[in-house]
Order: C-alpha cells, then sequence, then structure tokens
C-alpha cells in the first residue's frame, strides 16, 4: 500500500498551482474558449487538491464503516 506523504502532497499542490496560473495566463491572452476550459478544470483540481491537503479526514476511532 502506498502511503502519500505531506511532502509529495504539497509538491503535487504547487505543480496544479502551476499549472493552474499558465492556464489562467493563457486563457487571458487568447480568450480562447479550450483555454477556459482547461483554467476551469486545472481550478477544480487545484481546490480538490488543497482542500485534501488543508483538511486530511479524520481516522474513525471506533472502526465503525458507516
Amino acid at each position: 500500500m502506498s502511503q502519500t506523504t505531506n511532502a509529495d502532497q504539497l509538491t503535487e499542490l504547487v505543480s496544479l498551482a502551476l499549472k493552474m496560473r499558465e492556464a489562467q495566463k493563457e486563457y487571458f491572452k487568447t480568450r480562447r474558449s479550450d483555454a477556459l476550459a482547461d483554467s476551469k478544470r486545472l481550478e477544480r483540481e487545484f481546490d480538490k487538491a488543497a482542500d485534501e491537503f488543508f483538511n486530511p479526514p479524520q481516522p474513525n476511532l471506533f472502526n465503525d464503516p458507516a
């Protein structure tokens, strides 16, 4: 089982942020609809990764599979 470390998660978060900013720059430079779609997709990916990094799931103390 592969365990992702905080350093790995942070590296991925920074990588997504850089990709997102490049996509945003491309959109504002060209105003193309495909550039906007890429920018929005990367923003969603970044938001999800940031939420998972800053709000990790809490462990279940009672092993209740709920």
